[in-house]
């Protein structure tokens, strides 16, 4: 995450943001705050990725990471208990506890996208190298917008950007 990410705020305000941001994590302990940072870096990354599964995947990565994040500072996991197994229901309680937009169907598409990719080596059954655009291009770039909130607020920032719908992000409105 960069100034870009803060484009809107003044850059006083964006001091006052990282200032705030800091005081969260540095109130974690060194294995969380390890996992963040990686976190950070792979979201960084995530976009000079050539091919979309390999944007993808380390978005993937991310959203797991944020889960273990919520798991170790806010028990997330005992929200749903046995059902954590299941990616949705973990990409699910995650948006509900960090009280970010939700869209079960979308996440469930995201999930399907990831086991496919995961467990079969496959984006949009053929060969992950496969120029495409569909359904898995849109969840790569819907996984992105809430890998992004995800980060902001599991860091303790709290706006309207982060709060807003990640759906009709760049006038995205699929799977209808």
């Amino acid at each position: 995450l960069d100034k870009r990410d803060f484009h809107w705020l003044r850059q006083p305000d964006l001091e006052v943001l990282y200032k705030d941001a800091f005081s969260v994590w540095s109130t974690w302990a060194p294995a969380v705050k390890q996992v963040f940072l990686n976190c950070c870096f792979n979201f960084s990354r995530s976009i000079t990725y050539e091919w979309d599964y390999e944007r993808f995947t380390f978005l993937y990565i991310c959203i797991d990471a944020i889960w273990w994040i919520a798991e170790k500072q806010y028990s997330i996991k005992n929200m749903i208990g046995r059902k954590s197994v299941v990616h949705a229901n973990r990409m699910n309680a995650i948006l509900e506890h960090l009280k970010l937009h939700e869209n079960k169907d979308i996440v469930k598409k995201i999930v399907d996208v990831r086991s496919e990719l995961f467990h079969e080596g496959l984006w949009g059954r053929e060969n992950p190298m496969s120029s495409r655009v569909g359904e898995e291009y849109h969840a790569m770039r819907y996984l992105h917008e809430i890998v992004r909130r995800c980060i902001l607020r599991i860091i303790g920032i709290q706006s309207s950007f982060v709060r807003s719908n990640w759906e009709g992000y760049m006038g995205w409105k699929l799977w209808n």
